[in-house]
């Protein structure tokens, strides 16, 4: 029998003891469901020997949980990933890939990317997509013009900084409230949400009607760190990707829904259901195959966070509001919902096996437990 491929893993939040210590309870948990529900999946590939990075803490805390099994190798480290990555005394070439799970918010996902595909690391394989295509995803306002650049409908966008961000979120919110039914949705109002925010992060419904909007002047400072964007009632949904590389074009997964609730006008992400409603997938599908050609060629996993809204007449559209260049929270309805090993077709072991999906929705929580869903 071969030798089996070394894959280093890790996820930020459990590999970083400053950081998991920083984050919300609901980002602890998404942090722990992700990476169980990654690692799980590299331990069915024969060939495979997942090497997992984590803070000491962290794998004392996750070792009674039974994440895993004794396939996994877990190492341990006080040190921030950053540090330990660029280690003297460590070898890049002792893996054959790496595959890692980490925020945008700070740089942080951008600035790790960049230590694993540079230097002695170019010789270890990076499963995730380039710091390049990170970057841009990673700025919400960078993305606005990326997504004008291929002709992609998307929200108008405009840069505020922190003291405005203050004034608008600090206005009445004079009733208003979200829901996913498009008719109650609310008119006359925007987000406010950081620049490089991450899942649901400080997110704030706010009134403004269309002609404030457009009156206010984008910024010429680029420090700028919040953005605003006219709110677009619709139904939520996401779609995920699994880059093919120079193999091929990108596989799309099915389009989820998203829940979404509003607690005093901030909106949190509350988990999703996949498939999504019938009716919502073609201008879904539409939407996602312009992606795949603005995306090219990429390896690892992105998701697009869009809203399927009804057209004055004829079908419904849909507006990207996000791109996520990172395994999502959605990943552990996928797998549940695919009859193949979705880790496998990542990193390509057998690049011509199809997607299959079982034929019932699942439906999962933020903190990535799942359930059956109504037949939809």
């Amino acid at each position: 029998m071969s030798a089996r491929r070394r894959i280093l893993v890790f996820e930020y939040l459990l590999a970083d003891a400053a950081a998991w210590a920083a984050a919300s309870s609901s980002m602890q948990c998404e942090a722990a469901a992700m990476l169980a529900a990654l690692v799980q999946d590299l331990q069915r590939i024969d060939e495979i020997q997942p090497v997992v990075l984590m803070a000491t803490e962290s794998a004392a805390r996750l070792e009674s949980r039974g994440c895993w099994d004794s396939r996994t190798e877990i190492l341990t480290s006080d040190r921030s990933p950053t540090d330990w990555l660029r280690s003297p005394t460590l070898d890049p070439s002792s893996f054959d890939a790496s595959m890692i799970i980490a925020p945008e918010s700070g740089g942080i996902l951008v600035s790790l990317l960049k230590t694993l595909q540079s230097g002695d690391w170019t010789r270890t394989r990076s499963l995730n997509v380039s710091w390049q295509l990170a970057e841009t995803c990673s700025d919400k306002f960078q993305t606005y013009h990326w997504l004008n650049s291929h002709g992609i409908r998307t929200s108008e966008t405009k840069t505020i900084d922190q003291a405005s961000a203050e004034l608008l979120c600090a206005r009445s919110h004079c009733d208003l409230s979200f829901t996913n039914d498009m008719a109650s949705s609310p008119a006359d109002c925007c987000i406010v949400k950081p620049r490089d925010g991450v899942g649901s992060d400080q997110i704030f419904l706010v009134p403004m009607c269309a002609d404030e909007f457009l009156r206010m002047r984008q910024s010429s400072d680029a420090t700028d760190s919040w953005v605003l964007q006219p709110f677009v009632p619709g139904i939520a949904c996401s779609i995920g990707f699994i880059g093919g590389g120079s193999t091929g074009s990108a596989q799309i997964l099915p389009v989820g829904q998203q829940r979404i609730r509003q607690v005093d006008r901030r909106l949190y992400y509350d988990g999703g259901q996949i498939p999504c409603a019938a009716e919502l997938q073609s201008a879904a599908m539409e939407v996602a195959q312009s992606l795949v050609t603005a995306l090219g060629e990429f390896w690892g996993c992105v998701g697009a966070d869009i809203v399927v809204c009804p057209a004055d007449r004829g079908a419904a559209v849909a507006h990207v509001i996000e791109i996520n260049p990172r395994l999502c929270t959605s990943y552990v309805g996928y797998r549940a919902l695919s009859e193949i090993n979705l880790a496998e077709f990542w990193i390509q072991s057998n690049p011509r096996r199809a997607l299959r999906w079982k034929q019932m929705p699942i439906r999962f929580d933020c903190l990535g437990n799942l359930s059956q869903a109504d037949v939809l």
